[in-house]
């Protein structure tokens, strides 16, 4: 254990002065952890509380529309998909395949309907809903 800094579980602290630090995680999921500290290894400070928040963030998606015949992948562009185990894309109710193809991009095989309609489009990493800037409506067309 150094003074200066301290590793602890997946996050790694640095000192900026008797009463501030600044904390860098390496990996963790969104949610709640319990953090504590200490500048001698030995004596540890009372858990505190902190949330983390997703880094992952949707810019936009393409195409917004189908034909209802057709065959159709929607490309999502974001940031933070690298290191995702489990992926969804959700058009109104139906769950749809989805691949991880880079940091940055996702793949979501869009499911067939009978009818035309307007439904809400989403994408979940983990679980976790993200958030999608603009527009989230996707669009069956007639054929």
């Amino acid at each position: 254990c150094k003074s200066s800094v301290v590793s602890f579980g997946h996050a790694v602290f640095a000192w900026l002065g008797a009463d501030r630090l600044i904390c860098h995680l390496v990996s963790s999921s969104p949610g709640n952890v319990s953090i504590q500290v200490s500048n001698n290894c030995i004596e540890f400070s009372n858990a505190a509380v902190t949330e983390i928040l997703s880094t992952q963030r949707i810019h936009y998606f393409y195409p917004a529309d189908t034909r209802l015949n057709a065959k159709t992948v929607v490309t999502v562009v974001g940031v933070g998909f690298d290191h995702v185990s489990t992926t969804g894309c959700l058009f109104g109710g139906y769950q749809a395949q989805s691949n991880v193809m880079s940091s940055t991009l996702i793949h979501c095989n869009v499911p067939k309907i009978l009818v035309p309609a307007a439904v809400r489009f989403s994408v979940s990493i983990g679980g976790q809903s993200l958030k999608m800037n603009g527009n989230n409506i996707f669009e069956y067309l007639p054929p």
